[in-house]
């Protein structure tokens, strides 16, 4: 049996279409990447049947291609390579606040801010797969998180709950079935950051409030006219329209009409994440079968000790304010919280 080394996810033909189908990497990288993908393609076919190839060099050759700009090699990563072993290297074409001259400007760990995460999924459902038709995008949910993959919070219909629904990683995979995920880390000011983690536990405490929106569920694909009036209703939302309210009043949507973006109440997830682009580290975009937890760690070790002990305050002092309302957690909700942040009856 020929062995191809592990950080390659799938065989030579399936990559090089993927390579030739990827919006982010210039028609030129894609004849050098092909070429050396072809050539690896010609060692398989002409080696023994039971030996090994190995691709080390090619993913080096690849890699180290001066050409690539620092976004194609996050591309690159997705596409080709299991393993994202250098998270410093990523950059962003249009963020305010490059992570590279963070690090730098650091000596080595930002700590002044924060990221917060942005998940956006395809599922295989029926009720997804709509979604995305109508919307011709390629998500049908959007989650935040302020904890990586450990909470992950949006306004959806579960098993648990209509309406907000939190969740970890596992939880996420298990319910949903995600066919496509994109993960995304905006770095946010301590203020904004402490924003969006308060306004994160108020829901959390008052689920009782709000429920998912059926109505604009369905109004929203088709640009009715109807929606104006519907999305005067604060007390029934969707997914996107809760996330892009958690940012509406930070740095981090001034940022993105800076960039030529804009965030409004009633978007697809895919336009979400559009926006959200333009001032975010793409930490991975592809199926998830493919997507390896460890980018999340890796991210996260580019902090100082110290802003993460702020995050830590932030969020016990945010947990701690909004506890104090019991009666108004739904107790779905809080059979869902993580055992860390479960309130006790």
């Amino acid at each position: 049996m020929k062995i191809i080394s592990s950080y390659i996810v799938n065989d030579i033909s399936h990559l090089i279409r993927n390579v030739v189908e990827s919006e982010h990497i210039s028609f030129e990288n894609k004849r050098v990447i092909i070429n050396i993908l072809e050539q690896d393609y010609s060692k398989i076919l002409s080696s023994p049947e039971d030996g090994v190839v190995k691709l080390s060099k090619s993913k080096t050759n690849i890699l180290e291609n001066p050409l690539l700009t620092p976004a194609e090699k996050i591309a690159v990563n997705n596409i080709l390579f299991r393993n994202l072993k250098n998270v410093t290297e990523f950059d962003n074409r249009n963020t305010i606040l490059n992570i590279d001259e963070a690090v730098k400007e650091n000596k080595g760990k930002i700590k002044d801010r924060l990221p917060v995460f942005f998940i956006f999924n395809g599922g295989k459902n029926v009720v997804s797969s709509a979604i995305m038709f109508f919307t011709q995008g390629d998500f049908s949910h959007v989650s935040i998180s302020t904890n990586g993959l450990n909470e992950i919070i949006s306004f959806a219909t579960t098993e648990q709950n209509h309406g907000l629904v939190v969740e970890n990683y596992y939880d996420f995979v298990r319910i949903r079935k995600p066919k496509v995920i994109g993960v995304y880390a905006s770095l946010v000011t301590l203020e904004d950051y402490e924003k969006i983690k308060d306004s994160i536990e108020y829901y959390k405490a008052n689920t009782n409030k709000y429920g998912y929106s059926w109505k604009k569920f369905f109004l929203f694909p088709f640009k009715s006219k109807q929606v104006t009036g519907v999305n005067k209703d604060t007390t029934e939302l969707i997914c996107s329209e809760y996330v892009t309210y958690l940012v509406s009043n930070t740095e981090l949507a001034e940022d993105i009409q800076k960039n030529g973006g804009e965030l409004k109440p009633l978007m697809t997830p895919t336009a979400v994440r559009d926006n959200i682009s333009l001032v975010s580290q793409q930490l991975y975009e592809g199926m998830e079968e493919n997507f390896n937890e460890k980018v999340i760690t890796e991210f996260y070790d580019l902090f100082h000790a110290d802003v993460l002990q702020k995050k830590k305050h932030i969020d016990d002092k945010a947990v701690k304010k909004h506890s104090k309302n019991k009666l108004g957690i739904g107790k779905r909700v809080k059979d869902l919280m993580p055992a860390d942040l479960n309130i006790k009856k």
